[in-house]
């Protein structure tokens, strides 16, 4: 009878953290060998991009846009963040609110939603970047608020109080939370 071949069993959590500690990297803590030669010639292009645009520094000018420029996306990320406070209030209100109202508060979050991803293609901006963000914005907004109707956003995000419901709202940046942990 011809015997298996040997596994090699994951490396123990302890071992990892007394690696850790000593300092000794270790192949589970993701150290790495020698670079690669695709990492060699790609730092080689790199610094051949660099040293040719070094070399026709005096054609090429960087100029910082315009104030205007940054007031409109400011404006426009400022927009977006402000209508999702008001769809972070509306979700709230349909969060808590009596098993009938609360289906009606559903449909009324949908149709907000839909105005808020259609609002940043008429708003008069002047340029791209503005109705970019506003859209960028209004997108994360809506679907923050989709995770809340669907039940699959933190479980933190509700159990803290409105302040954390309305930052997870309106902040564009998603974050993972314990469950046992406080946001504000």
């Amino acid at each position: 009878m011809a015997s298996l071949p040997a596994v090699s069993a994951a490396p123990r959590t302890s071992d990892v953290v007394d690696a850790v500690r000593r300092g000794a990297p270790s192949k589970a803590a993701g150290s790495r060998g020698a670079p690669t030669l695709l990492e060699h010639l790609f730092a080689s292009l790199a610094l051949a991009a660099l040293c040719a645009g070094a070399a026709s520094a005096d054609r090429v000018h960087v100029r910082a846009p315009a104030l205007a420029t940054w007031l409109e996306t400011l404006a426009a990320f400022g927009t977006g963040c402000l209508l999702n406070g008001v769809l972070a209030a509306t979700a709230w209100a349909a969060a808590f609110s009596p098993a009938g109202a609360r289906r009606t508060a559903t449909w009324w979050l949908l149709a907000a939603c839909g105005f808020l991803l259609s609002l940043p293609y008429a708003m008069p901006y002047r340029l791209g970047i503005s109705a970019s963000a506003h859209a960028l914005i209004s997108f994360i907004g809506a679907w923050k608020t989709f995770d809340v109707l669907a039940g699959t956003r933190p479980a933190a995000v509700v159990s803290n109080g409105w302040k954390a419901f309305a930052m997870f709202l309106v902040s564009p940046v998603e974050y993972k939370t314990d469950p046992h942990s406080v946001l504000c």
